[in-house]
């Protein structure tokens, strides 16, 4: 087979932008209409790609121009099924981005809800890909996790917040989770990596700052690293840490799902969503495409 052939050409949206998709061995190429342009995602490029249902999360190496008109270069792109496309095109979609950019499946990971429902939030103990956060046209993909500092987890707190520091990538905030979830951090990340503030809330500038710190426990809380490594690990096992990604009642963790399938709760929610949008209003031509996977006009995201 030519290598350079489209294994695959579908219709798909790119961060809410209708466009045609095409897999091969040199990676992903999206065609827009209007304006005629072709921009490729090379292999080379790709960091991590994670499949969800409908949904194909993608972190590059270095940031791209994917939709044209924008102002800002991503390095999280969200590709999004066209709700008209048949099951098994779309399904031989997922294996081509799994053959060829070694796609992680994240269908049958549980999902926390933000409170507002307008981000979905996996969490996984995949090293190349942990966290993922999904919203209708945009999406954040998170790996090399250094700490995760977690806010407001008591003091009669309905939710509480989280600041995930990557050791390279830009602080991800995630606000108003169920307290239910609390165990899944434990769970997933080392007692070193996790800063639990109690009912502290951490800005994001001490976020920022502390994600620079070689002791970020110490810039935090006054607390050593090295006083950290002396808690028990004994301790930690005594307490009871449900895993949620075995689990076979996953409703606390997931209100209205199952526990072999992700919840699609991609409800609008405002003053809540820090993704902050990688996108300006474009004017370009392309803005008269095909119909998005909502089945309306073609608009870039905001937030």
């Amino acid at each position: 087979m030519d290598p350079q052939a489209s294994v695959i050409d579908v219709p798909a949206s790119v961060n809410g932008r209708s466009c045609n998709l095409s897999v091969n061995a040199q990676g992903l190429t999206f065609r827009y209409k209007r304006s005629q342009a072709e921009i490729t995602i090379t292999r080379e490029n790709v960091k991590t790609s994670v499949t969800r249902g409908d949904m194909l999360a993608v972190n590059l190496v270095e940031p791209m121009h994917v939709v044209p008109g924008t102002a800002k270069a991503t390095r999280n792109v969200l590709l999004h099924r066209q709700r008209f496309l048949d099951d098994s095109v779309w399904r031989d979609t997922v294996d081509s981005l799994a053959l060829y950019l070694g796609s992680l499946n994240y269908e049958k990971c549980n999902t926390i809800t933000t409170a507002c429902g307008s981000r979905d939030l996996q969490i996984s103990a995949c090293a190349s890909a942990p966290i993922v956060v999904w919203e209708s046209k945009a999406c954040v993909v998170t790996s090399d996790v250094r700490a995760v500092i977690l806010q407001r987890t008591s003091g009669g707190m309905s939710t509480y917040d989280v600041h995930v520091l990557p050791c390279a990538d830009a602080v991800l905030s995630i606000n108003m989770l169920d307290h239910k979830s609390l165990p899944v951090w434990r769970s997933t990340f080392s007692a070193l990596q996790i800063v639990d503030t109690g009912p502290s809330q951490v800005s994001l500038q001490d976020a920022e700052a502390a994600q620079h710190e070689e002791d970020f426990r110490y810039y935090l809380c006054g607390t050593d690293i090295s006083e950290s490594e002396e808690e028990s690990e004994d301790e930690l096992e005594e307490e009871f840490v449900p895993n949620y990604y075995e689990s076979e009642d996953s409703e606390s963790m997931n209100s209205g799902s199952d526990s072999d399938s992700c919840s699609n709760s991609m409800s609008e929610c405002s003053n809540t969503s820090n993704i902050t949008s990688e996108y300006d209003s474009d004017d370009s031509d392309d803005s008269d495409d095909s119909h998005n996977d909502n089945g309306d006009s073609d608009v870039d995201y905001e937030s």
